[in-house]
């Protein structure tokens, strides 16, 4: 893991992983989920394989055994948005229909204000946790 991508996930842990825990969520990054009573709400950091970015990924299920199409079973304390073929992605502008790695949450730019551009990128992140929240309500996530 290169030096920018070690200063984002220790600016992700610093600030946006505490909100995600008041919000019920558990696990670590890149991956957290909140059990509830009947349904699993799942959230993961999905970095660019090539360096720089993030896209927040959601998935939901109901909370009962789950096995993939192909068989596997899968723990309800280990499931990850990435076991879902249809996700809900988060940018910096919210949910995008289509978007290319030029839209997610940027790390590798230049900050032109007073703070770090790791502050001002999990300054974005924070932004969108209504979103978030409105998504895990009323998105559209297969059943």
């Amino acid at each position: 893991m290169n030096e920018k991508r070690q200063k984002m996930n220790l600016a992700l842990k610093e600030s946006v992983v505490p909100k995600l825990r008041e919000k019920g969520f558990k696990g670590s990054l890149p991956h957290f989920r909140r059990i509830l009573e009947t349904e699993i709400h799942l959230l993961t950091f999905q970095f660019d394989r090539y360096g720089g970015g993030f896209v927040i990924e959601l998935a939901k299920t109901e909370n009962k055994p789950f096995e993939t199409p192909w068989g596997k079973k899968i723990e309800t304390s280990k499931l990850t948005a990435h076991d879902f073929y249809k996700r809900i992605r988060i940018h910096p502008q919210g949910t995008l229909r289509s978007s290319t790695t030029d839209d997610w949450f940027r790390y590798d730019k230049t900050s032109f204000g007073l703070k770090s551009i790791y502050k001002e990128v999990t300054e974005q992140v924070l932004s969108q946790f209504e979103l978030i929240e409105e998504q895990f309500l009323n998105g559209q996530f297969e059943k």
